[in-house]
């Protein structure tokens, strides 16, 4: 079976389990479960993270990296620093503390 591109954007992982029904394809198995075990927030709390941190306009950061800072809900100024590590982004580090007081505001 050849698999093909029909969309490119970043997903939350919430999102990844709408997209992925359960079924006995190992793979979409695989991917379902770890969705389940690593996902920090429902969605309807993820989106409402992603629009306070798009609020918070910060300079050079999109949705792509917002997406990934919420999928891994890192908890720490290194955790966070390290989301953006290899690429050439920086972030200040009043906004490094603005994103996780954000984070944290929306902890379980």
């Amino acid at each position: 079976m050849e698999l093909k591109i029909i969309n490119k954007k970043p997903l939350l992982l919430q999102e990844v389990g709408e997209n992925i029904e359960k079924k006995d394809i190992p793979l979409q198995q695989k991917v379902f479960d770890s969705m389940k075990k690593f996902s920090k927030f429902n969605k309807d709390k993820a989106l409402k993270i992603l629009e306070e941190l798009n609020s918070l306009e910060i300079p050079r950061l999109e949705d792509e990296q917002f997406i990934q800072i919420i999928n891994l809900a890192p908890k720490t100024e290194s955790e966070l620093k390290s989301v953006f590590s290899g690429s050439k982004t920086t972030v200040s580090s009043e906004n490094i503390k603005k994103i996780l007081e954000t984070l944290k505001k929306h902890e379980k």
